[in-house]
């Protein structure tokens, strides 16, 4: 799950469990807004493939009083132990502070998400190294004719193996694409080593699935 999911699963849960205006990031505007009612702002700190750090903010108005800002971020806290979302680790909360620019008592509540690393495989496509990831597929089959005999009934004849297919999704190195993008315009046949084995394949199909992955299908060449 990346950061941004992440931050989307925590507003929508925020909004069907708290009352309250809530605003997906910190922003200038907020400054300026008249501290009329208690809010609260939720932005991403950092985010890796490993961990994601987001930042929530309980902010109430002078007049509440700091009490009714902790009183918001324990609400805050209990509705994120109690929503089950995937991977969260750690929820921790600073003091309560006033904040003389908007009038208003805040306390800041970080939440710590741990991610699963994904499982990446190494192929080799002639000089390209791949990072395919968990998707990586490699197909083998058989071409099995079927036909039927008034004699003998319905018959099946082997004709062979298949050629192999490998397909799957991968992280994109610098450059990648593009070198990729030529080998298939050419469509020439290369060394394809994945799972072990190694064999002539040509790149059959290519997709940018995202700044930094591809979809990619192989197919050997007899």
């Amino acid at each position: 799950m990346k950061a941004f999911d992440i931050l989307k699963n925590i507003i929508e849960i925020m909004k069907k469990n708290l009352s309250v205006t809530i605003y997906d990031t910190f922003s200038s505007n907020i400054i300026k807004l008249p501290i009329a009612e208690k809010f609260i702002t939720i932005e991403i700190c950092s985010g890796s493939e490993d961990k994601t750090l987001i930042s929530i903010t309980s902010y109430a108005p002078q007049n509440q009083g700091a009490t009714v800002c902790r009183a918001l971020t324990k609400k805050t806290i209990e509705i994120l132990n109690s929503s089950k979302i995937e991977n969260l680790s750690e929820v921790s909360m600073n003091n309560v502070s006033f904040d003389k620019a908007k009038s208003a008592y805040v306390q800041k509540c970080k939440v710590t998400f741990k991610l699963p690393k994904e499982k990446n495989t190494i192929i080799t496509f002639g000089n390209e190294k791949i990072i395919a990831k968990e998707d990586l597929t490699l197909k083998y089959s058989r071409n099995i004719s079927i036909y039927y005999s008034q004699i003998c009934g319905v018959q099946f004849k082997d004709l062979g193996r298949a050629l192999r297919k490998v397909t799957g999704s991968a992280v994109v190195l610098k450059d990648q694409f593009k070198r990729l993008c030529e080998i298939i315009s050419i469509g020439n046949a290369l060394t394809l080593s994945v799972e072990g084995q190694e064999f002539k394949a040509i790149l059959t199909s290519l997709e940018r699935k995202s700044k930094d992955e591809i979809y990619f299908n192989f197919l050997e060449v007899a």
